[in-house]
């Protein structure tokens, strides 16, 4: 089974997961791969929506409830909806996870990624208070940080939750009663997100990315892989390229133009979907440059990069 699965897809993998049938020996063994296969992607929903971290006190509890939903997702998945799977499932398990917290009467804590944002702001604006020795708002600091205005939004609603609540009020732990300041539960612990990369979501938007830089003209590609890939600024590329820096700053905006209206730009908007779609392709060519050392090419992508 393993050697037979081994280079599929999640969902080929659901396929045959589907086709075996519910019950049987043979799904069994599936959906244990493709829960192993799929486990940190889990483990980061689990952690992004709760706020717990892997080695917390109630985080198994949390990723077994997430099992229920990442089963139900393998055996309704169906491909025709445009959805690759790890979307899909992904849905699923918050779905079941705030099913879970409004049946028990749980609160969903701030998820490390917002508390990380508030931290930001939180940094900015006192850097910006120090620059103009004037009063700053949280507001300001976001818009400052270029945040999308959905970003921007959701970060203040937690953070006036947070203001509402006084940073400094007692809240107390419930291992020992030690008591710590709402302040103190922003400070980072080990992100689980540090575990995913180079796992399923990884290696999806690597492909994903690749396939549509393959639909760019050469001409337009030169400049978005000398740029977010080589590192070289526009002014560089213009100089060695032989035009003007309008022109190389001209041709990337025309490449990211072509993504967008390319036939991945649906796929590649699953990644960040809160992004307006030129962000989207500017942060994902950004994102591809720093994990592409860590990922092996083939020799076709190798020869894509050494323009």
């Amino acid at each position: 089974m393993e050697n037979k699965t081994e280079s599929t897809t999640n969902e080929e993998l659901v396929e045959l997961l589907q086709a075996a049938g519910q019950g049987t020996p043979e799904a069994a063994g599936i959906m244990a791969e493709l829960w192993e296969r799929n486990i940190n992607l889990v483990r980061l929903t689990v952690h992004r929506l709760t706020g717990m971290d892997y080695s917390e006190t109630g985080f198994e509890d949390m990723e077994q409830q997430a099992y229920f939903g990442f089963h139900a997702a393998a055996f309704h998945y169906s491909p025709a909806e445009g959805l690759r799977f790890s979307t899909y499932v992904t849905n699923r398990i918050k779905w079941e996870l705030c099913r879970y917290y409004e049946n028990n009467g749980y609160t969903v804590r701030i998820p490390a990624f917002m508390r990380q944002r508030i931290r930001d702001g939180e940094k900015k604006r006192r850097q910006i208070e120090a620059e103009t020795g004037a009063a700053a708002t949280m507001e300001t600091a976001l818009k400052s940080l270029c945040l999308s205005p959905a970003a921007i939004a959701s970060t203040l609603e937690a953070y006036r939750k947070m203001e509402a609540a006084s940073l400094e009020a007692e809240a107390y732990g419930s291992s020992e009663g030690d008591s710590v300041s709402l302040l103190d539960r922003l400070a980072d612990n080990a992100d689980v997100e540090t575990d995913v990369i180079g796992e399923v979501w990884q290696q999806e938007l690597h492909e994903l990315l690749f396939r549509a830089l393959r639909e760019v003209p050469e001409e337009l590609r030169r400049v978005v892989v000398q740029h977010y890939f080589t590192g070289l600024s526009l002014s560089c590329i213009a100089r060695e390229s032989g035009i003007t820096k309008q022109t190389a700053h001209e041709r990337e905006q025309k490449a990211f133009q072509t993504i967008r209206a390319g036939r991945y730009s649906a796929e590649l908007s699953e990644f960040c979907p809160t992004q307006s779609s030129r962000e989207r392709a500017e942060r994902l060519i950004k994102q591809e440059r720093e994990a592409v050392e860590r990922l092996r090419l083939t020799d076709d992508e190798r020869g894509l990069l050494a323009l």
